[in-house]
C-alpha cells in the first residue's frame, strides 16, 4: 500500500468544499498544479526563473479563460511568497478572480505543508500538472485518487518510466504542448 492513503478518505469532504468554492466562482474545469520547489541558483535543480515561467503561463491562462480554476500546491509554501514576488501584480490579479486557490500555509518553522497533501488538491480538481519528473509523489497521489495527471518535463528526464506509458501521453516537454 501507499503510506498516506489512509488520509484520502478524511480529506474527501474538504476537497469537495474547495471544489464547490471554485465552481461557485465560475470555474468549470479545475487544474491542480504541483510546484516541486525551485532555487535562486540556476546550477541546481529547477531554478526560480524557470518555475516563474510556469506560474506566469498558468496565471495568464487563468485570466484569459473564465472557465478555468487553478489550485496551486507548492512543495514549499514557506518560500512561495518570496519567489512569486517577482510577478506579484499578475498573482494579485489572478487571486481577485476568486478562481485561484493557493496552499500558502506551512508547518510551524518548516517551509513545507504536511497537512494539505497532494491528494486533497487532486480530489478537488479535474486534472493535475506535476512540474518535474525527478520527484513524482504528488503525481502518484493524484493517480491514486483517480485524478488524471500530466508531468511537465522541461529537463528532458527521458529515463523516467512515465515515458513508457503506451496507453496515454502523460509527459510533456513544454507548457504549450501540455496546454494543447
Amino acid at each position: 500500500g501507499y503510506t498516506n492513503d489512509y488520509k484520502f478518505f478524511d480529506l474527501k469532504e474538504k476537497s469537495s468544499e474547495l471544489r464547490r468554492k471554485l465552481r461557485n466562482n465560475g470555474s468549470k474545469k479545475i487544474i491542480a498544479f504541483f510546484d516541486q520547489g525551485s532555487t535562486r541558483d540556476t546550477r541546481w535543480s529547477l531554478s526560480d526563473e524557470k518555475s516563474l515561467k510556469t506560474y506566469n503561463f498558468l496565471l495568464q491562462k487563468l485570466l484569459e479563460h473564465d472557465w478555468m480554476g487553478l489550485i496551486i500546491k507548492p512543495k514549499k509554501p514557506g518560500v512561495l511568497k518570496n519567489k512569486i514576488s517577482q510577478i506579484s501584480e499578475l498573482y494579485e490579479k489572478a487571486l481577485k478572480t476568486k478562481r485561484l486557490h493557493v496552499i500558502e500555509k506551512s508547518q510551524g518553522n518548516h517551509i513545507k505543508n504536511f497537512d494539505d497533501i497532494p491528494a486533497y488538491v487532486s480530489m478537488a480538481s479535474d486534472f493535475a500538472i506535476h512540474d518535474t519528473m525527478v520527484a513524482g509523489t504528488a503525481g502518484l497521489e493524484s493517480a491514486l485518487v483517480k485524478t488524471p495527471i500530466f508531468y511537465l518535463d522541461i529537463y528532458n528526464f527521458s529515463e523516467s518510466i512515465f515515458y513508457n506509458n503506451t496507453n496515454e501521453k502523460i509527459v510533456y516537454n513544454s507548457l504549450e504542448n501540455l496546454w494543447s
